[in-house]
């Protein structure tokens, strides 16, 4: 019904006292404390404020407006066509209109058009953070580049383990210059893989834990941390791991078989590198020595057959020992980061088999259910001359 009824009617409305705001408020299709303020705004219009006028909902707003021309003030109208909402803006129009048919001159001001939007920033490419793999000593290099507003871009080159940051500089350069330094390092061969920067961030947030707690930080390398990554956070993030194809297969069966068939992980050029450490060669260099010169032997074949058995089994045995608690935890990061960067390069069968050997060296799978644990005894004895009939491979180095 409130559709129907032009200004003058509510104005008319607004000045019956004697009907309760309520019910005056149904019909007019606002709440009756609104009716309240208008019929106190009209008892006032001659010095009402314009504001509190324009404030009232468009129905209410626009009958007050109506009484205030009628009451001889046109200044409402300057203040009304400036409105954001178009339907005072049109009433504040009609009546200027009607005075002006009425002689009375009546000047309503434009309202500004509305400003271009600003252009939008225009976007800088994505600035890169590049990760090494892991070498046999668990270190990776890692380039660090950020912005520098009106001066380029800062270069910040990293070589880290898991437990410290062992070398670190940083330069500012050009973007030119950047972009000759990266195609330096790709005609190098040096392996450097880019990375999204929370994943750089998280590889660095977990030595800076490490190094919060064990101390060792270079200097210049925590100023710089701080500047670029904030605070310390209190817990390390975890390992980087695949996200997408790479990812380790939910089925239990798939999982075990890519675990065990994980051998074949040592002929990717990212973890064919690694080997134990000195002490482990040596300890598999005395038990092969111990079973060849055992007396306890049959002589002949049979007996050389006895001792390559017993080489292979001292070879698991000392592999069982090797992957301990703590060791396990640190191939099963290894491997979990590995996974990542084979990820990043499409390479998502072996990295679901790094994903999937990670997976079960963590849970404390035995050796021999993880291809990948048993591979990294067995390869190192197997071209020795007690197991020549094994087929030729790697040496134990002398």
């Amino acid at each position: 019904m409130s559709r129907k009824l032009d200004a003058k009617k509510i104005v008319a409305l607004l000045g019956r006292s004697a009907e309760p705001p309520r019910v005056l408020g149904e019909r007019l299709g606002v709440s009756a404390e609104a009716v309240d303020e208008a019929r106190c705004l009209l008892e006032e219009v001659a010095t009402a404020e314009v504001d509190a006028i324009l404030a009232m909902p468009p129905l209410l707003a626009n009958a007050l407006l109506r009484a205030a021309v009628d009451a001889g003030r046109t200044d409402v109208l300057e203040e009304a066509a400036l409105s954001e909402r178009k339907e005072i803006q049109k009433e504040a129009r009609r009546l200027a209109h009607q005075l002006r048919s009425r002689g009375v001159t009546v000047e309503l001001p434009e309202r500004p058009a509305p400003l271009p939007p600003a252009p939008a920033p225009r976007e800088e490419p994505e600035l890169p953070v590049l990760l090494s793999p892991i070498d046999s000593e668990g270190h990776r290099a890692m380039l660090w580049v950020r912005n520098l507003p009106g001066r380029g871009v800062e270069v910040a080159r990293l070589v880290l383990d898991d437990e410290r940051v062992t070398d670190f500089e940083v330069w500012e350069s050009s973007r030119k210059r950047l972009r000759a330094f990266l195609a330096e390092l790709e005609e190098g061969r040096l392996r450097l893989l880019e990375i999204p920067r929370e994943e750089g961030r998280r590889v660095l947030d977990r030595v800076r834990v490490a190094m919060a707690r064990s101390g060792g930080a270079p200097a210049a390398f925590s100023t710089w941390a701080m500047q670029a990554l904030g605070e310390v956070p209190e817990d390390p993030p975890g390992a980087l791991a695949p996200v997408g194809e790479g990812r380790p297969p939910e089925d239990p069966q798939e999982l075990d078989e890519l675990a065990r068939r994980s051998d074949s992980l040592f002929a990717e050029p990212e973890i064919a590198p690694w080997i134990p450490e000195e002490k482990f060669l040596a300890t598999l260099r005395l038990r092969i020595d111990e079973a060849q010169q055992s007396p306890l032997y049959l002589p002949g074949e049979q007996g050389a057959a006895q001792r390559r058995e017993a080489i292979l089994a001292a070879v698991d045995r000392e592999a069982e020992r090797y992957f301990d608690a703590k060791r396990r935890e640190r191939f099963a990061d290894w491997l979990s980061e590995t996974a990542r960067l084979l990820e990043l390069q499409r390479r998502n069968h072996p990295a679901r088999m790094a994903a999937a050997a990670s997976r079960r060296l963590r849970e404390g799978a035995p050796v021999e259910a993880v291809g990948f644990a048993k591979e990294f005894a067995l390869r190192l004895v197997r071209g020795h001359p007690a197991l020549a009939s094994s087929g030729p491979s790697l040496i134990v180095p002398p």
